[in-house]
C-alpha cells in the first residue's frame, strides 16, 4: 500500500516543515519520493488581460520557478540517499492532488496543514482539509508552526478506536504500516461520559455503574483486539481511557514522545461510541505531531 510517497508542496516554507519526516518515512517505507507543485489556472479575465495587452503569461505562470524551487528539495532529498522526482501540474490545488495521487497509484500523501497564500500559492489549511475528505489514499499530516518544531523520531503507532467495526476497518493498513516502519502499536480506546444518561434526572445515580461498566467493556474490547494483531508478530499495547476523544487520545500520544497516530476520518456514533470524523478534524487542528488519516474501505470516497 504504501510503496510510493507523493509530497504536496506549495512553494512556502512554511509547507516545507513536512520534508523533515519525509526523510526517514521514505527511507523506512523503502518508497521513492515524488514533490508535487501545483500550479492553479489563472481567471479567465486575468489570462484575456494578458493576451490583450500582449503580456507574457509565464509571468503569473512560472512553470521553470516551480520546477527549480521542487529539484532544489529533490536534491537534498537525494543526497540523503532517496529516490526522488518532481512534477508539475495545473489545476485546483485539492483536486488535482487527489486525482493525481489516485492516478499514479501513490500510496501516501504528505502535507502540513497550513500554508502561506498568495499570488501563486494555495492555503495548504483548506487543501489539506480537502485531500483528507476526497482521498482514498491515506493522507500523512503534519500541522504547520510558526516556528520550526523539532522533529522526534517515530517510535510508535497510536491506534485510536471508537468500538465500531467502521473504525476498525484500518486496522489491516495500520497493521501493515507499522510493520514497515517496524514500529509497536498503542491501542487508545476512550470511554466517553454519557452526556444523555447524566442530563436524565434520575440518570445521576447510575452513572458511576454504567462508566464502570463501560470501562470493562472497553478493556475486554482492546484486549481482544491487541491479541489478534499480536499474533501477527507485531508488539502491541492498549490503554483505556475516560474523557473528551479527541483530548485524551491528542494527551495519551503527546506523553510519548515519537507517537504517530493512525485514525479514521469518520466512524458510527452510538450512546457508547464518538464520532471519530470530528474527533480526527480536533486532532488534525490540535495534537500538533504527526498524523496518518486514513478512509475505512467501506467509507472511501469513489473518487476526487
Amino acid at each position: 500500500m504504501f510503496e510510493k510517497l507523493l509530497v504536496a508542496l506549495d512553494g512556502s516554507p512554511v509547507a516545507e516543515q513536512v520534508l523533515p519526516y519525509v526523510e526517514p518515512l521514505a527511507r523506512d517505507l523503502k518508497a521513492p519520493v515524488t514533490l508535487l507543485h501545483v500550479l492553479e489556472p489563472l481567471p479567465e479575465e486575468v489570462r484575456a488581460a494578458y493576451l490583450r495587452l500582449s503580456l507574457p503569461l509565464e509571468e503569473l505562470i512560472n512553470v521553470t520557478k516551480a520546477q527549480e524551487y521542487l529539484a532544489l528539495h529533490a536534491r537534498r532529498l537525494r543526497e540523503a540517499g532517496l529516490a526522488v522526482e518532481i512534477q508539475t501540474i495545473t489545476g485546483h490545488p485539492a483536486e488535482a492532488i487527489v486525482e493525481h495521487a489516485q492516478q499514479r497509484g501513490f500510496g501516501l500523501i504528505a502535507m502540513t496543514t497550513h500554508g502561506r497564500s498568495g499570488v501563486r500559492r494555495w492555503t495548504l489549511g483548506s487543501v489539506a482539509e480537502h485531500v483528507v475528505r476526497a482521498s482514498h489514499t491515506p493522507v500523512f499530516l503534519v500541522r504547520a508552526t510558526e516556528k520550526l518544531h523539532r522533529v522526534t523520531a517515530m517510535q510508535r503507532l497510536v491506534v485510536p478506536l471508537d468500538g465500531s467495526p467502521l473504525a476498525e476497518g484500518i486496522l489491516p493498513a495500520a497493521q501493515e504500516l507499522a510493520t514497515r516502519l517496524s514500529l509497536p502499536v498503542l491501542l487508545v480506546r476512550v470511554v466517553t461520559f454519557p452526556v444523555t444518561i447524566a442530563a436524565w434526572p434520575e440518570g445521576q445515580s447510575y452513572i458511576g455503574e454504567l462508566m464502570d461498566q463501560m470501562q470493562r467493556e472497553a478493556e475486554s474490547y482492546v484486549e481482544a483486539l491487541t491479541q489478534r494483531l499480536q499474533k501477527s508478530g507485531l508488539q502491541v499495547a492498549s490503554h483505556v481511557v475516560q474523557g473528551e476523544p479527541a483530548g485524551e487520545i491528542a494527551r495519551v500520544a503527546r506523553g510519548k514522545p515519537g507517537s504517530l497516530v493512525a485514525i479514521s476520518t469518520h466512524a458510527r456514533s452510538g450512546l457508547q461510541r464518538w464520532i471519530l470524523g470530528s474527533v480526527t478534524d480536533k486532532l488534525i487542528r490540535n495534537y500538533g505531531g504527526p498524523l496518518v488519516v486514513f478512509h475505512p474501505p467501506a467509507e472511501r470516497p469513489a473518487g476526487p
